[in-house]
C-alpha cells in the first residue's frame, strides 16, 4: 500500500510540475496550443511531428525539417530555440516563413497577422522584401547542398536581396 501511494504522490507531483511550467508560459503571454494555427504550433518540431504534412501545405516544403534545412541554406536563418510570446519580436526564420506561407498558399497578409498575432499593415511589412528574395530562391535548384552561400552566380542570398529591395527603393 505505501508503494502504490508513493508512486501515486510521484505522478502527482509530476504533474504538478507540468501544470506551474505551462502556467508560468500562459503568465508570461506563450502560445501553448497543442492545436490548430498559431505562431508557436509552426516553430514547434513537436507540433510537426504530429501534423507531417504541415510544413508541405503550409510552405511547399517535403516535410518540416527540410523547410528548415532549406532556409537556412538560403537565408541564414533558424528557428528560434525559445517558445515565443505574444511580445517576442518576430525572428528572421519567421519572417521567411511567413513569405513561404504568402507564396505558397496565397493566404492573405490579414489572416498570417491572425496567426501571428500582429496586425496585417506590420506583418505586410516584415514579409516585403522576403517574398522578393523568395523570388530570387526559386530560381535555384532544389537539389543543391544547404549551405547559406549558395545562390546560383554563387552570390549569397543577402546580397542580392539587398540588390533587389534597393532596386525596389529606386523604382520608388
Amino acid at each position: 500500500r505505501i508503494d502504490e501511494l508513493t508512486s501515486q504522490n510521484l505522478k502527482l507531483r509530476k504533474r504538478v510540475d507540468e501544470l506551474k511550467t505551462e502556467l508560468i508560459k500562459v503568465k508570461q503571454g506563450h502560445e501553448v496550443f497543442e492545436y490548430g494555427l498559431s505562431r508557436s504550433n509552426f516553430l514547434s518540431n513537436k507540433w510537426h511531428e504530429a501534423n507531417p504534412r504541415a510544413a508541405k501545405h503550409f510552405f511547399g516544403f517535403k516535410d518540416w525539417k527540410e523547410t528548415v534545412d532549406r532556409l537556412h541554406a538560403l537565408f541564414g536563418v533558424r528557428p528560434p530555440t525559445e517558445i515565443p510570446s505574444k511580445t517576442t519580436p518576430i525572428s528572421p526564420f519567421e519572417k521567411y516563413l511567413m513569405g513561404y506561407l504568402r507564396v505558397h498558399t496565397k493566404i492573405s497578409v490579414y489572416t498570417i497577422g491572425r496567426i501571428w498575432g500582429r496586425d496585417d499593415g506590420h506583418v505586410g511589412r516584415l514579409i516585403g522584401t522576403t517574398v522578393d528574395a523568395i523570388g530570387v530562391a526559386a530560381k535555384i535548384p532544389p537539389n543543391v547542398d544547404n549551405t547559406p552561400e549558395y545562390a546560383g552566380d554563387n552570390e549569397p542570398i543577402d546580397a542580392t536581396m539587398k540588390e533587389l529591395v534597393n532596386k525596389k527603393r529606386e523604382r520608388g
